[in-house]
């Protein structure tokens, strides 16, 4: 946290926050944790003064999708076990689907772009244990242990000694 700007715990649906009085409402990483998008749109557009800037920052299907590598290892996930997708498929909008949520909240959508992330660097070995402790990635909670020990192995045939991670995210700039 920074000194200087004050911490808010709330609902992404009602966060009790004035209303009409932010520039900006930036979301990383929420959208796919939400039952439904739309009342944490209109709960940001309520927040947002006219002319306001939403920013969304997400992962997408098209995102975690992309075929395994060794820089987008959860494609791997994937190509193993294809049953991990229609759990994501449920969780994640398309990039077409969020953008028209997006604009019927009221907004305009100015751009949508895609980036990659560097979400870490490290050896195989480290990678491997984060996998079997099932961290930084909550698809894996969704294996069973025998599951998770096949991927572990998997993975350990895929990738090299030294891993730089990637995901690739969706960002959506939108307009009040």
């Amino acid at each position: 946290m920074h000194p200087t700007l004050p911490f808010h715990h709330g609902q992404a649906e009602a966060t009790g926050l004035a209303s009409g009085h932010y520039s900006l409402v930036y979301c990383r990483a929420l959208i796919h944790q939400l039952n439904e998008v739309e009342p944490f749109l209109s709960e940001a557009f309520r927040l947002l003064e006219n002319d306001g800037q939403l920013i969304v920052q997400d992962r997408t299907s098209e995102d975690c999708f992309l075929q395994g590598s060794p820089s987008h290892i959860r494609g791997y996930y994937y190509n193993l076990f294809p049953h991990l997708q229609e759990i994501e498929r449920k969780r994640r909008p398309t990039i077409q689907m969020l953008s028209s949520t997006i604009i019927r909240s009221g907004y305009e959508v100015e751009r949508v772009e895609t980036f990659l992330e560097t979400r870490q660097t490290s050896s195989k070995q480290h990678f491997l244990q984060e996998i079997r402790a099932r961290t930084g990635c909550s698809i894996l909670h969704a294996l069973s242990d025998l599951e998770l020990n096949k991927l572990i192995d998997y993975l350990d045939q895929q990738i090299q000694e030294f891993i730089e991670e990637t995901d690739r995210w969706t960002i959506w700039v939108a307009r009040k």
